[in-house]
């Protein structure tokens, strides 16, 4: 490679902008970091209001628009009619506080109450949830409502991942 005039003070040039940007990225990512840990430090599980409401949080990652959202509107709205002067319940939908990988480790640590997520995610944590995502498990919706009702059958499952904070 032969290098003619110039192209050493191009080079220079170019690389001083590199570093500019970088740094400029860098510190960006610095502020964001901050910024969540910040954040993080504010959500505090059974926070309470300015008016000594509970805020329950709850985070999913579907569309306003979808049955999910639907009945969290729903939920919120029967639970803040009947209990509103104790409870104040937010939503978040569209993966505003993170994937769903990332708001169950929130609900883990406290930071969200509750998180709706697939049962692929919770299988991570104990091998006994596999058993939901099997096709064709229970015959209708009543024998599921059923099974998932019985305590003789649900307290191990979700006694195995107490541990980890779910």
């Amino acid at each position: 490679m032969h290098l003619q005039n110039g192209d050493c003070a191009k080079m220079n040039s170019t690389a001083k902008n590199l570093r500019r940007i970088s740094g400029k990225i860098a510190a960006f990512i610095i502020i964001v970091i901050m910024a969540s840990v910040t954040c993080a430090c504010d959500i505090g599980h059974g926070e309470q209001s300015g008016s000594g409401r509970r805020i329950v949080r709850i985070g999913h990652n579907q569309a306003t628009d979808h049955p999910i959202n639907i009945g969290l509107a729903e939920f919120e709205k029967y639970v803040e009619k009947r209990l509103g002067d104790r409870f104040d319940i937010e939503i978040f939908p569209n993966e505003l506080l993170g994937a769903q990988t990332d708001m169950v480790q929130l609900t883990q640590t406290g930071a969200i109450d509750f998180c709706v997520a697939s049962n692929s995610i919770l299988e991570t944590f104990s091998d006994r949830y596999t058993l939901f995502n099997l096709p064709y498990l229970f015959a209708s919706t009543s024998s599921y409502h059923a099974a998932m009702d019985d305590e003789d059958i649900t307290s191990g499952i979700f006694a195995s991942t107490k541990k980890g904070g779910l």
